[in-house]
């Protein structure tokens, strides 16, 4: 499994698990904890389209992998 499947998998069963006290508190509570959620998890989602799909770390670490090893045979 990847590491992003591995990640949701654990976010999935921490709620799960957490849910009943979820249940415990108030409505309000209740709803900006899982606003809260729902905002980390539409950022993480676009900070991984970006990262990823749009190729910034990809080329982040070509850049620091041709400073580290500039000037060796073979590079």
């Amino acid at each position: 499994m990847s590491i992003t499947a591995n990640g949701v998998w654990a976010a999935v069963v921490g709620l799960w698990a957490g849910w009943a006290t979820l249940l415990e508190l108030g409505t309000a509570a209740r709803s900006a904890y899982l606003v809260v959620l729902g905002v980390f998890v539409v950022a993480s989602l676009a900070m991984g389209v970006w990262w990823f799909v749009g190729g910034v770390g990809e080329r982040r670490l070509t850049a620091v992998l041709d400073r580290r090893f500039a000037g060796l045979p073979g590079t």
